[in-house]
């Protein structure tokens, strides 16, 4: 699979994950619920960009990378930072390389 177009995919996935979380509590911490929600969300856009662009991966993989994506932006940001900080994390995670990082785990490179 194209480099490029993957970490373009991922991107895209975790915009779509992190930009769709609605704050309903302001508590610091994630709820099984609201990771849940959250990595269902990041597979099926990544799964639906995947197939727009005429590219498949195994459901497994794209599962792999939503929760090692979901792992990283838990550990270090609350819930409502997510929410409210989405673009700011997704520049942060590129650029440290997380996001690479996810996709290389995940076998998705």
């Amino acid at each position: 699979m194209n480099s490029n177009l993957l970490k373009f995919l991922s991107l895209a996935g975790l915009t779509a994950t992190l930009g769709a979380c609605v704050v309903t509590e302001t508590t610091s911490g994630w709820t099984a619920e609201q990771k849940k929600r959250e990595v269902d969300s990041c597979v099926a856009s990544a799964m639906a960009s995947l197939k727009a662009n005429g590219k498949t991966a195994e459901d497994s993989k794209v599962n792999s990378y939503c929760n090692c994506i979901m792992d990283k932006v838990e550990a270090k940001y609350s819930y409502e930072e997510a929410n409210r900080e989405a673009s700011k994390i997704i520049a942060e995670m590129e650029s440290s390389g997380v996001i690479d990082a996810c996709i290389e785990s995940a076998g998705l490179k």
